[in-house]
């Protein structure tokens, strides 16, 4: 129920925003229903741009020095170098859970190409896929060499093989 006051609306009950009794304005009253917080809803190029930095500081938490590309049309994501090796990565994430699955778009779109044309990345675009689950942060290193369809699955069998599998940094080999 809410009502005109002085040219505002007031919401009485609920979530609403009170100015007439002192309120700051948009300050918001909190229902008394026990609600869990709602996340924050970013955009893909903001999400993709914070698990980005998740990985880097997971990398250089495993001893790894991590750079990003000059281009932002780069092929890969980050640069991971430790002593005298170099590694491109891709980072991708997903949402997106089928079952026990978690599902990840493994495709990246085509310079020079068609609008709208993907490509499975391989080992000529990167050494390794570093997955992250949005939902809860956790994160698989996979060879590239491993990836073989548009999409890529981790479930309960291959989830040991690649959750913080830090020994899967190394070269592809195709």
């Amino acid at each position: 129920a809410s009502r005109r006051d002085s040219g505002r609306r007031v919401k009485r009950a609920g979530v609403g925003i009170d100015q007439r009794r002192g309120g700051a304005a948009g300050m918001v009253k909190q229902s008394s229903s026990h609600e869990p917080p709602q996340r924050p809803r970013y955009t893909n190029h903001q999400q993709s741009e914070i698990v980005e930095m998740f990985v880097a500081q997971e990398l250089i938490g495993q001893g790894w020095n991590v750079a990003y590309p000059r281009s932002s049309h780069s092929i890969f994501d980050l640069i991971a170098v430790q002593g005298s090796r170099a590694l491109r990565i891709q980072v991708k994430s997903t949402r997106k859970r089928v079952g026990n699955r978690l599902l990840f778009d493994t495709t990246r779109y085509q310079a020079k190409a068609e609008k709208g044309a993907r490509k499975i990345i391989s080992c000529n675009d990167c050494d390794v896929a570093v997955l992250v689950s949005v939902m809860n942060m956790e994160l698989f290193v996979v060879p590239v060499s491993h990836i073989r369809t548009c999409h890529f699955a981790i479930n309960e069998t291959n989830y040991p093989k690649y959750f913080r599998k830090f020994s899967n940094l190394r070269p592809c080999k195709p």
